[in-house]
């Protein structure tokens, strides 16, 4: 997912620090939203690149979807936990 996501970890990573903190709940749904997105996009400029090429490439584009899937479940799951302690290091300084 090179350069794009990598700035929608780090934007999704910040968000969660910022909604975190304010905990609005219903930020924990834009970075995946936006990772999801991202992903479909990629596959169909993947997939529009390799036409009608050999059954292995659309194999290798299969498993670059799967991959990406898997990185969105990660980084998806790392934006939670940062939500939480964000949120819990608001209520901990008291100011929640």
């Amino acid at each position: 997912m090179f350069a794009t996501g990598r700035w929608i970890a780090i934007a999704g990573t910040l968000g969660s620090v910022l909604f975190g903190w304010h905990q609005q709940a219903w930020w924990l749904a834009v970075p995946p939203a936006c990772y999801l997105a991202y992903v479909v996009w990629r596959d169909k400029a993947i997939r529009s690149r390799i036409g009608s090429a050999a059954w292995a490439s659309d194999g290798f584009a299969r498993f670059l979807v799967v991959a990406d899937v898997a990185l969105v479940l990660r980084n998806a799951a790392g934006n939670v936990l940062v939500f939480l302690i964000a949120g819990l290091a608001r209520q901990r300084l008291g100011l929640a």
